[in-house]
């Protein structure tokens, strides 16, 4: 599975925690309540974790916003966070 396949919209995406349940609760990202992630919890959820990609999501993020992944994530939009999991294919 690839993050891409998370979070396919909007609707599936969040801030500020890894992962909401449908009653907005906060939940863990790999919970099967969980209907929306943030970049670091679709990540988790994806079973990406301590992999290669996640070293290419962190190390794009640090070089190019000179930020960590949470805290871009916080900051961008969901076309920014869409866009940048298509270009490196996660």
């Amino acid at each position: 599975m690839k993050v891409q396949d998370i979070l396919t919209d909007e609707s599936r995406w969040c801030k500020e925690h890894c992962a909401y349940d449908a009653f907005g609760m906060v939940v863990s990202p790999e919970d099967e309540k969980a209907v929306k992630w943030c970049l670091l919890g679709a990540l988790t959820a994806a079973g990406l974790w301590r992999t290669p990609e996640n070293n290419r999501l962190t190390k794009a993020i640090n070089e190019r916003f000179g930020l960590a992944v949470s805290i871009w994530n916080d900051k961008a939009t969901f076309p920014e966070v869409r866009a940048l999991i298509e270009e490196l294919d996660i």
